[in-house]
């Protein structure tokens, strides 16, 4: 969950200090093609589902981007579809700066 800040960005909840939270969202990064090595479609014994293996040249990660997506429903009562609200590195950077404990 994210909490809004006075200043209009978004930033981690503090649980530690009672926070309910805004919103509910979900994380989502973006591997680029060129950065994919492999594709196992079958998984393992552990984990059944497709297993990516990626080249982790960008800042020890594989990642072009991540950021927070909040869902949303069509008013005429179709699928949910999601909208970015926040990237990672600005609700990360305002949280840090806030002491917020970051799990």
């Amino acid at each position: 969950m994210l909490t809004m800040h006075w200043s209009g960005h978004w930033r981690f909840t503090n649980y530690g200090a009672g926070e309910q939270g805004d919103i509910n969202v979900l994380m989502k990064s973006g591997i680029p093609y060129e950065n994919i090595d492999n594709v196992d479609w079958n998984g393992d014994e552990f984990y059944g589902l497709p297993h990516i293996y990626c080249f982790f040249d960008r800042k020890k990660e594989p990642y072009e981007y991540t950021a927070f997506y909040a869902e949303q429903t069509c008013s005429s009562g179709g699928l949910p579809y999601y909208t970015e609200i926040a990237s990672y590195d600005s609700v990360h950077r305002l949280s840090k700066k806030l002491g917020i404990p970051l799990n």
